[in-house]
């Protein structure tokens, strides 16, 4: 069933002149937010406490950033990673060699992407084109330019783990979810709703 409720927020002049984000609330958003409040509270962690350790770790945080985040479902796959780190969250066995070998968040969640889509012998045109299909349009030159770059958004990792299940993240999010929120995702794409 299509979840209909729609939020969004346009980009708009704050009164200091400076520009503020668009959010526009998605399958893929809701579902991120959830895996992330899920986490939380899995690991007994509020957004203050979640933040007091993300700080620990040198990632700058506040109780308001972690609960935005949370809340809008909009963080990158690299700000996952380091919650994780930061909660001590037992991670899948496959990305610990990649998880050694990088130090930064962003190379860890650029080469845990393209590991997967190696192991599963998709190209970056196969991966645009699905994602287009799953509410995501993007270049194919664009997309591998964001998981190169490890700046991409958690909910990309759920959009490609509905086309290729990725091993693992069944532990923070349930496969069915993913592929509900894919068909969630199709379905406002052929009737316009949000």
């Amino acid at each position: 069933m299509a979840h209909i409720c729609h939020r969004e927020v346009l980009l708009r002049a704050s009164p200091s002149g400076n520009a503020t984000v668009s959010y526009v609330e998605t399958p893929w958003t809701r579902l991120a937010s959830r895996a992330m409040r899920s986490l939380l509270v899995r690991k007994g962690a509020t957004y203050e406490t979640a933040a007091d350790c993300l700080r620990e770790l040198g990632v700058e945080a506040s109780t308001r950033s972690v609960e935005g985040k949370a809340t809008r479902g909009t963080y990158s796959f690299a700000f996952f990673l380091q919650v994780l780190e930061a909660l001590r969250v037992d991670r899948p066995k496959q990305w610990d060699e990649i998880l050694n070998a990088y130090a930064g968040a962003e190379e860890q969640a650029a080469h845990i992407v393209l590991h997967e889509l190696r192991r599963q012998r998709l190209t970056s045109n196969k991966a645009a084109k699905y994602l287009a299909s799953v509410g995501a349009s993007v270049a194919p030159d664009a997309f591998v330019a964001q998981v190169e770059s490890g700046t991409f958004q958690f909910s990309l990792v759920l959009q490609l783990s509905s086309a290729v299940p990725i091993e693992g993240l069944e532990r923070y999010v349930d496969h069915s979810d993913v592929l509900a929120a894919a068909a969630d995702a199709k379905l406002e794409q052929v009737t316009g709703l949000r």
